[in-house]
C-alpha cells in the first residue's frame, strides 16, 4: 500500500498534476507535502485549484411571491495551504436531455432560514446570498482546512427538472491584517 501511494505521488510530481483526494491528505504530512507540491508554477488564476465541496443536499420550499424554489445547500473546504476570501460558487440545473435551465453564481458564507426563503422577494434572497464577505464576514478568512456554507437558490423551474451541478469558481488569497 505504501509502495502504491509512493507511486502515485511519484507519478503526480512527474506529470505537474493535482490528483483529487491524494493530495488533500498527504499535503500536510510534514516532508511529504512539499513532494506533493508540483514544482514550477501552477496556473490557479481562478483561486480554484484546491477547493472542493462537500455536504451537497437539495430540496424544494414555496417562496409566497414566486412559487417553489430550488435549495442547494452545501460546504466548500480550503484544500490551500493559506487562508481564502471571497469563495464564490456557481450552480446549474438540467432539464430532461441534459439541457441546461439556469445558471446561478453566490457568495460562500450566506445562508438563509427557511423563513425568509418562504417569504422574501426573489431579488432580496439574491441579494443576501451574494453579501460580500458572506454573513456575518464568514468569508473573509477560510483557513486551510477549515469549510464555508453556500447556498443556491433557483426560481421559475422547469417541469422536467432532472439533475444539477456546482463549481467553486474561484477565490483570492487573504491578507493578513496590516500590523500597526
Amino acid at each position: 500500500l505504501i509502495l502504491l501511494i509512493v507511486g502515485v505521488l511519484a507519478l503526480q510530481k512527474f506529470l505537474g498534476v493535482h490528483i483529487p483526494y491524494v493530495t488533500d491528505l498527504t499535503r500536510s504530512i510534514p516532508f511529504i507535502g512539499e513532494f506533493v507540491q508540483p514544482q514550477g508554477q501552477v496556473s490557479d488564476p481562478a483561486g480554484n485549484l484546491y477547493l472542493s465541496t462537500l455536504n451537497i443536499n437539495s430540496r424544494f420550499i414555496e417562496n409566497d411571491s414566486v412559487g417553489r424554489l430550488f435549495i442547494i445547500t452545501g460546504e466548500v473546504k480550503n484544500g490551500y495551504t493559506v487562508a481564502r476570501r471571497d469563495i464564490a460558487v456557481n450552480g446549474k440545473i438540467y432539464s430532461q436531455g441534459k439541457q441546461l435551465v439556469k445558471s446561478e453564481n453566490v457568495v460562500s458564507g450566506n445562508i438563509l432560514a427557511d423563513l425568509d426563503l418562504k417569504n422574501l422577494s426573489f431579488e432580496e434572497i439574491q441579494g443576501r446570498l451574494n453579501t460580500k464577505g458572506g454573513i456575518g464576514v464568514a468569508n473573509l478568512e477560510v483557513k486551510p482546512g477549515a469549510t464555508i456554507p453556500f447556498m443556491l437558490v433557483f426560481s421559475d423551474l422547469p417541469e422536467n427538472l432532472e439533475e444539477f451541478t456546482i463549481e467553486v469558481t474561484g477565490s483570492t488569497a487573504a491578507t493578513p491584517p496590516a500590523a500597526n
